[in-house]
């Protein structure tokens, strides 16, 4: 390839990016002077910066509906918790979700010991389990 062909193909590639870089800055000005800055800075406001963990337990929720086994579990809590919360639909799935989880912290490192500490006794380690 001749050496005027490269520098022709370079010269498209830097053209390129400079009205790529030109194109960005151009945008990025406009928008400061648009009410996009102004609805940008009116979501900051909005959102919290800190660990919420009623929009954990929400989200912790539809993954246990998504669980084949949790889910039962989870669904009869729920009609238990619904008595109370007749109203409340986000404090039942906020209460069920936490019940569950503390649950499942509780059994799986219990039943994990349980495991390693009857490995070579079947018959105990299955009398345990049940």
């Amino acid at each position: 390839m001749p050496p005027t062909v490269l520098y022709v193909f370079m010269g498209i590639i830097v053209a390129l990016i400079g009205g790529i870089a030109f194109a960005y800055f151009y945008i990025q000005k406009k928008m400061k002077n648009s009410d996009v800055a102004r609805i940008e800075k009116l979501r900051q406001g909005t959102k919290r910066k800190s660990f919420n963990t009623e929009v954990l337990y929400q989200k912790l929720y539809v993954k246990y509906l998504k669980t084949p086994f949790v889910k039962r579990y989870l669904l009869k809590i729920r009609r238990r918790l619904e008595i109370n919360n007749i109203d409340d639909e986000f404090l039942t799935r906020k209460q069920s979700a936490k019940i569950i989880t503390r649950a499942i912290v509780i059994i799986i490192p219990l039943t994990l010991f349980v495991i390693l500490l009857t490995h070579s006794n079947l018959l105990l380690m299955s009398i345990l389990l049940i």
